[in-house]
């Protein structure tokens, strides 16, 4: 498989030797997808990290929350406050 020059680059660092990490954050639970709430028992970050782990031969890490969001979606994101610019 070939997605082009940075793949390539990446194909050449895993053979030689070289060490690489995907970190990632993801939610599993409640989840907003194709306009409804959704129940995922993987997180759709995740998903793409295994992806990507499984095609470059990485180590990978999950990043946690030190407070763990609620597991119902709208009470995750009911004290999220995004700033507009003007």
């Amino acid at each position: 498989m070939n997605w082009g020059p940075k793949a390539e680059r990446t194909e050449q660092m895993n053979s030689q030797n070289a060490k690489s990490l995907v970190a990632y954050f993801s939610r599993e639970g409640k989840n907003y997808v194709s306009g409804a709430i959704t129940d995922l028992p993987v997180g759709n970050t995740e998903v793409v990290a295994r992806m990507i782990q499984k095609a470059t031969g990485s180590d990978s890490f999950r990043i946690e929350a030190v407070n763990p969001y609620p597991m119902v979606w709208h009470d995750a994101h009911a004290g999220v406050h995004v700033p507009r610019a003007i």
